[in-house]
């Protein structure tokens, strides 16, 4: 069923990873009173869920392998748009060396 017809206005997204995993934590799904409706996501769902994340997430960093990540992702479903959050987990190290002393 098609997430309108069931009166949804935006979804929410959580979504974490790290090692070699990762997973959609959670999807919630909004009508127009910001009220919560109860429906389950499936697999077509899922995937242009992941899609959507990786598309843009891709090009930062990798928030399912090695260290991973966070993020959230909201969908609004009356304009066809979102917003993506992504949070890596990073080691970031720096190194100067032969510097002049002020």
């Amino acid at each position: 069923m098609h997430l309108k017809e069931v009166g949804g206005k935006y979804i929410e997204v959580e979504f974490s990873g790290g090692g070699d995993d990762g997973c959609i934590d959670d999807v919630q799904l909004y009508n127009h009173l910001d009220q919560n409706i109860n429906y389950s996501t499936n697999a077509a769902i899922d995937d242009l869920i992941y899609e959507c994340i990786d598309e843009k997430a891709e090009f930062e960093g990798d928030w399912v392998n090695n260290n991973g990540g966070y993020g959230t992702l909201s969908i609004d479903l009356k304009d066809n748009t979102y917003d993506l959050t992504v949070h890596f987990y990073t080691t970031h190290d720096c190194g100067w060396n032969n510097e002049p002393f002020i």
